[in-house]
């Protein structure tokens, strides 16, 4: 009897064990579709970054020639 007892904890262990392994395989695959929609947020804010650095530096460029014939009156 205590044969069949021991298996019969074991299955319950092993029950306990598929229900939690299947539960944290939903959070890895949440966590999986996170990280790449984060990946690509990140990639799309890099482009936008140097593109607002591209414009600032040509906008330094462009008040930098301007200065350069402030004091000429022609």
């Amino acid at each position: 009897m205590e044969l069949g007892l021991g298996t019969q904890k074991m299955d319950l262990s092993l029950a306990r064990y598929n229900t939690i392994n299947d539960k944290l395989g939903f959070v890895v695959d949440e966590i999986r579709t996170k990280k790449l929609l984060m990946t690509d947020l990140n990639r799309k804010n890099r482009i936008l970054i140097r593109k607002n650095d591209e414009y600032i530096q040509s906008f330094k460029t462009a008040v930098y020639w301007v200065v350069q014939y402030v004091d000429d009156f022609d």
